[in-house]
């Protein structure tokens, strides 16, 4: 598996700063604020494809259109090719409550240890999607925990300083089959 994580947090770098310097200040005079939110999330597909996707030679499917939130689903698809992998001894997580997900973060256990469970990404995440956004943590899917099988399935956030990213290439070519994507588009 190859990391990276720098081109995460070069993507991460450049839409928030999109986000705080352009759209944030439009925002605030607009009348109808969740469209111009709707318009950034497109604007943002378009970027993950052009600038993490392409560069990583991973084809482009459904669930890779919803890089942030809103994206229009509450159940968004993980991007299985990209493992999310807890750095440190310890490492925050915040696991959704309940299958399928809801709006509460606080499933036990709090922490991971690397090697604790197989995370996919599936989306940067704020909790507040009108102001200003730092894109603090990774969405991800638990494929599964040895040591918290309780958790497998479930949706968590992590915080990006406390974990890398990897591309494993034999799941990016299998991605959009596995995950019911379009890899044509």
């Amino acid at each position: 598996m190859r990391d990276v994580s720098s081109t995460f947090e070069a993507y991460r770098e450049g839409v928030r700063h999109l986000w705080n310097t352009q759209f944030l200040g439009v925002l605030q005079s607009s009348g109808d604020t969740w469209s111009l939110r709707d318009t950034f999330d497109d604007v943002c597909a378009s970027l993950f494809a052009a600038l993490v996707l392409g560069p990583l030679g991973i084809p482009i499917s459904e669930a890779s259109l919803q890089a942030l939130p809103g994206g229009g689903t509450s159940a968004p698809m993980p991007m299985l090719q990209f493992h999310v992998v807890p750095r440190g001894p310890r490492a925050p997580i915040h696991i959704n409550r309940t299958l399928p997900r809801g709006g509460y973060w606080d499933h036990p256990p709090t922490m991971l240890l690397p090697g604790d469970a197989d995370l996919r990404f599936v989306r940067w995440y704020d909790f507040d999607e009108l102001g200003r956004r730092d894109l603090k943590y990774y969405e991800v899917h638990i494929i599964a925990s040895s040591t918290h099988p309780q958790i497998s399935g479930r949706a968590a956030l992590i915080e990006c300083e406390y974990c890398t990213v990897h591309v494993d290439s034999a799941d990016a070519t299998s991605f959009a089959t596995a995950a019911g994507g379009d890899a044509e588009r």
